[in-house]
């Protein structure tokens, strides 16, 4: 770390390793190295791509990048008045239930 607000510089990083371990790791017993490294890549895969995320509106993080949010302060919890609008634009033909997340009406 370096600089004023070093501590932070790994945060999300570091919430990424917690969730890994505590939706991952602890829960299984795998047989083999090979094997870890096979469900640790798809819970990996799964966290981009399917797993529902609060701060982004139960979205994957995934589906937000590809809206063009790349830095994290765009996506935590709050959308700026552009990222907003195409967000709004991009989920819109989904049609997502926001009272259960992830299932579509």
């Amino acid at each position: 770390m370096d600089g004023k607000g070093g501590d932070l510089d790994n945060i999300v990083t570091e919430r990424l390793w917690i969730t890994i371990k505590y939706e991952e790791i602890y829960l299984k017993d795998y047989e083999s190295p090979r094997e870890a490294r096979k469900e640790i890549n798809n819970f990996i895969h799964f966290y981009n791509y399917e797993r529902p995320h609060q701060s982004i509106g139960y979205n994957p993080p995934a589906s937000i990048y590809r809206l063009g949010v790349k830095h994290p302060q765009e996506w935590r919890g709050y959308f700026p008045g552009e990222v907003l609008s195409r967000v709004r634009q991009a989920l819109a033909p989904l049609a997502l239930d926001r009272t259960s997340p992830g299932k579509k009406k």
